[in-house]
């Protein structure tokens, strides 16, 4: 815009002389003072552009801002416990599912998705034998209710899928716990997950605490 406003100015200013020449016109000279105004002017915004942009050149784009994640400062000292887990991202939280499995003697494959993320896991103790589904939900302090049940029971009716667990840092409503039973799934808790992991060595559990500033 800026440099428009100077191509203009410069043009207006000497379209007078360009045209006297021409047809010996009068009463165009009272054009040079806009035209040496509007060149002003374009000139002070190119200056103010320049300024505010830092003299940053278009070879060198202005590099992106991360948004910044809320998440919760996680203790390295602090000991295991529910209150750690609700701390913890959801990708941190989905990490240490996977890492109780493996440390446990499983071959896992993570898969996220909008309604949470789906841990496949398989037994290297019996390689071809049957798969278990295991979603992932931190919840950020909200109990599962019984629709995110009903998606799970749903997902395994259209894969033919047996077993299936469902873990969560922050607990279920009654009415979810209630059917979970009914329907043969395992539901983890912050309880049953810290249960898994204060089972590991100590060493294993270490290696754990990594994955809480994911």
């Amino acid at each position: 815009m800026a440099m428009l406003l100077m191509v203009m100015g410069g043009f207006v200013s000497l379209l007078p002389w360009l045209l006297r020449a021409l047809f010996d016109g009068r009463g165009l000279a009272a054009l040079t003072p806009i035209g040496v105004m509007v060149f002003l002017v374009g000139a002070l915004l190119a200056w103010l552009a320049r300024e505010e942009g830092g003299g940053r050149s278009r070879s060198q784009p202005v590099p992106l801002q991360r948004p910044l994640r809320a998440q919760a400062w996680v203790d390295d000292d602090a000991p295991w416990s529910a209150q750690l887990l609700l701390q913890m991202s959801w990708p941190s939280f989905d990490a240490l599912v996977e890492a109780v499995f493996q440390a446990e003697g499983f071959q896992t494959r993570l898969k996220p998705h909008a309604r949470g993320t789906d841990l496949w896991l398989a037994s290297l103790q019996q390689p071809g034998g049957p798969v278990t589904l295991v979603r992932c939900f931190h919840g950020q302090g909200d109990p599962v209710d019984l629709a995110r049940l009903h998606e799970l029971v749903a997902e395994m009716g259209l894969r033919q899928i047996g077993q299936a667990l469902f873990a969560t840092a922050s607990g279920y409503t009654d009415e979810a716990r209630a059917y979970g039973q009914a329907q043969g799934l395992v539901l983890w808790s912050s309880a049953e997950l810290l249960e898994h992991v204060e089972r590991l060595d100590a060493e294993q559990q270490q290696a754990l605490r990594a994955l809480t500033h994911l």
